[in-house]
């Protein structure tokens, strides 16, 4: 009958425990040598895990859990986010320091408003143009040279998008809400449209190209 169960900071290197859990709604592993996400496949009320910090290669267990609400797998090596595609319920999700190449999976998600995908490879925003409620969205590290898909995201209160390779910045009119913008280390020559921003208060653009 175990609805929660917590084991970070082990030294596990499997969480086959958990298959015999199927009312397990929370499950955190963080900081292990876990390689493997397999024995979550049958936890179908899966709302909230946390393996951040492993040595996972794929997110393939979490196909079809339209529960999950909190996911949280930073610093891993997961490059599909094609198991995320059902997850229409996702508010958070931590994918920093993985390979993620395509976001495409992600679009639609109208509950995402915490996103973090620092040091990944992705180069195309387009999915996130879709993704209405983000609040906080970081982007670091990885190889953007457009960000207009995000011209529209009216909630986003927080934006980080330095270390990339962009060359110009769009027009932040439909940025509403935002507050607070780093870009620095990028290749941005013209910063005439953060004069469109009406509640940006605090930015970063230091190692450009002004």
């Amino acid at each position: 009958n175990l609805e929660i169960l917590y084991m970070g900071g082990n030294h596990l290197t499997s969480i086959a425990l958990v298959s015999n859990m199927p009312r397990m709604w929370a499950f955190g592993a963080w900081d292990n040598q876990v390689t493997s996400m397999a024995p979550l496949a049958g936890l179908h009320g899966l709302g909230y895990v946390n393996l951040d910090d492993n040595d996972i290669t794929n997110a393939v267990a979490l196909t079809g859990k339209t529960n999950l609400t909190w996911a949280y797998l930073r610093n891993n090596a997961i490059q599909d986010l094609g198991p995320l595609t059902a997850a229409t319920n996702l508010g958070s999700l931590n994918l920093e320091g993985n390979l993620v190449t395509n976001l495409a999976p992600l679009a639609g998600k109208g509950r995402l408003d915490w996103l973090l995908l620092a040091h990944n490879q992705v180069t195309d925003l387009a999915p996130l143009a879709s993704c209405t409620n983000l609040v906080t969205l970081s982007l670091e590290n990885n190889a953007i040279t457009d960000m207009s898909p995000l011209a529209g995201l009216a909630r986003l209160d927080w934006l980080q998008i330095r270390s990339n390779r962009l060359a110009a910045l769009p027009s932040f009119a439909g940025l509403a809400r935002l507050r607070t913008f780093d870009a620095g280390f990028n290749r941005i020559a013209n910063v005439a449209a953060l004069t469109s921003a009406p509640a940006l208060n605090w930015f970063r653009l230091e190692f450009n190209d002004l």
